[in-house]
């Protein structure tokens, strides 16, 4: 398999893009931000699994909630 054709979660990179005029720069740039955007959800799970009930409760979720996303890969939204 060639970089070109790499495919992770959401990103899917390949040759296409190139010849559409992207360039290399333009492909680090989309993934850097696509793994920032992974990083604030793990990030922000990481806080929901901290909140109590009373906390949970103010924000309209249940603790069934909060293990539901825990259990989502960074890039599931």
């Amino acid at each position: 398999m060639r970089i070109a054709e790499l495919n992770i979660g959401e990103i899917h990179f390949h040759n296409q893009a190139f010849a559409r005029g992207g360039t290399i720069e333009g492909w680090l740039s989309e993934a850097v931000a696509k793994l920032a955007v992974w990083r604030d959800r793990v990030r922000q799970r990481e806080v929901l699994a901290c909140m109590d009930q009373f906390a949970l409760r103010d924000i309209g979720a249940t603790r069934a909630d909060v293990w539901r996303e825990l259990r989502k890969a960074p890039w599931e939204a």
